[in-house]
Order: C-alpha cells, then sequence, then structure tokens
C-alpha cells in the first residue's frame, strides 16, 4: 500500500529517511558540503594507479612508486571544473524519484587521463538496515548514472558495499568536530 502524503516515488514504496531532519545528519552534510574532495581522492588515486598500471607493459615496483608519486601530487594540484549540489532532485518526466544528499560532476585531467564522472553521496550517520540502505542506493542507480559512497559512522561494512558498487567512506568523531 502506498503512503498518499508521501512527497517521491521513493517514499511511496516505503523509503522513509528518518535521520534526514537530525542535526547529525546536518552535522555531516556539512562536513561532507566543505570535504568532498577528501573522501574522493583516495578513490580517485585507486582507479587512476589501476589504468596506469594496466597499461603498462612490465611489472616495475620503482615505475609503480614514480607514478604513485605522481598521481598524488596531480590530485592535490588539480582545479577540477566541477559542480557540486546538495539534495539534488533525481527526476523522471515529472516525476520525482527522490533525492541525492550531495552530488558532484567532475571534469578534470591528471597526467594523460581526462575524467568525466559523477559522484553521489548519501549520508546515514548510522545504517540501521543492510537491506534498506542498499535498496536504497540501488533503486537511486535505476533512475540516475554515476558512482556512489555512503557517509556514515557504521563501522565493518566496506567490503560488504564494495562488492554492490557502493562505496563506504566511514567518518570518525575527529572529522566532524571541524564543523
Amino acid at each position: 500500500m502506498t503512503d498518499k502524503t508521501s512527497k517521491t516515488i521513493i517514499e511511496k514504496f516505503g523509503f522513509k529517511d528518518e535521520e534526514l531532519t537530525t542535526p547529525e545528519h546536518d552535522k555531516i552534510m556539512l562536513w561532507t558540503y566543505k570535504n568532498w574532495m577528501k573522501t574522493i581522492k583516495q578513490k580517485l588515486k585507486k582507479e587512476i594507479l589501476q589504468e596506469l598500471i594496466n597499461n603498462q607493459t612490465s611489472k616495475n615496483e620503482e615505475e609503480d612508486k614514480k607514478n604513485s608519486e605522481l598521481v598524488e601530487k596531480a590530485l592535490n594540484n588539480i582545479p577540477p571544473h566541477y559542480t557540486l549540489e546538495l539534495e539534488k532532485p533525481i527526476l523522471n518526466n515529472k516525476f520525482n524519484i527522490g533525492f541525492i544528499d550531495a552530488s558532484v560532476f567532475l571534469d578534470f585531467t591528471i597526467l594523460t587521463n581526462h575524467t568525466r564522472k559523477r559522484i553521489n553521496f548519501e549520508i546515514k550517520p548510522i545504517i540501521k538496515s543492510i537491506g534498506e540502505t542498499i535498496r536504497q542506493i540501488q533503486f537511486y542507480k535505476s533512475h540516475d548514472f554515476g558512482e556512489w559512497i555512503i557517509i556514515t559512522k557504521t563501522k565493518g561494512l566496506k567490503q560488504l558495499f564494495k562488492e554492490q558498487n557502493i562505496e563506504i567512506y566511514e567518518i570518525t568523531e575527529e572529522e566532524l568536530k571541524e564543523v
């Protein structure tokens, strides 16, 4: 049965983000707004290094270290062209599917790699239900392209979510003190 007071399609399917209006969600949202690049640098570095390694004709530890340093330096100095949107609606025709807490569209070049990608952030102060969280992200993925990172204080779920092509950034209380 659907809820007639629901404003989005995802709510009609029974997904209620009860933490959305909490001070903890807002605190993590502010932290994400200020630190989104920090959350993706490691991810980008791994992806670019993997591409460089795949393109190498031979395995060379010294070359790998040099590439790692080059990528690290480049990531620290890139002025990416980006668009950051908070509470970005996912629309399908005239219907509002739901809202992405934060979404970044990046366009930049590192070394010889030109990258254009959308990275979406879902803020879950605490993951109360693994299944519901995965269902929510999979539902969003079916309506909006992009990679997904969940920012949460819940520990120990990185591998499980990674197998579903969803990254987890485990935010710490120390990082939240920056807000």
